[in-house]
């Protein structure tokens, strides 16, 4: 493959994780309702788009543990720059009772105030639904996991 012939197969793959992604934080059914949040399924349907399966089924503190165990975790800014060449990377955290999950949005992050770092940006489905940095998303930093089918 020629190398251009490669950098736009990478930058359709990102425009088509972008789509996906923009689709899901707007879509009413999986904003919050009576309390209850669904970023579980959010994360899911993203996934699926993307062609990864391995998530269905599963609550956040579900996909977290399967992260630990089967993918590789990865630093923030590593987790940009793989959403960004079209790959699949997630942010998850575990929490007490539930945890919380986000695709990572191919785009240039942000930086931090709160924790004084880059941090990248994640199409979250949560108490607030959008695109938004990982700070927004998260009360403490996530870790960063790439997915890999």
């Amino acid at each position: 493959m020629i190398q251009g012939d490669r950098d736009n197969a990478v930058d359709e793959k990102a425009q088509k994780l972008k789509r996906i992604c923009d689709a899901i934080v707007k879509d009413e059914s999986l904003w919050p309702k009576k309390g209850a949040t669904f970023c579980n399924f959010g994360l899911n349907l993203i996934c699926q788009h993307m062609e990864y399966t391995g998530f269905s089924d599963m609550v956040a503190n579900e996909i977290y543990d399967k992260c630990v165990k089967v993918h590789a975790e990865i630093s923030a800014s590593w987790a940009e720059e793989y959403a960004k060449s079209g790959e699949l990377a997630i942010a998850a955290q575990r929490g007490d009772p539930h945890g919380h999950c986000a695709v990572i949005y191919p785009d240039d992050g942000v930086f931090s105030g709160k924790w004084r770092m880059q941090v990248p940006l994640c199409a979250n489905i949560g108490i607030t639904c959008g695109v938004m940095g990982a700070n927004y998303a998260f009360k403490t930093p996530p870790k960063y996991f790439a997915i890999k089918a």
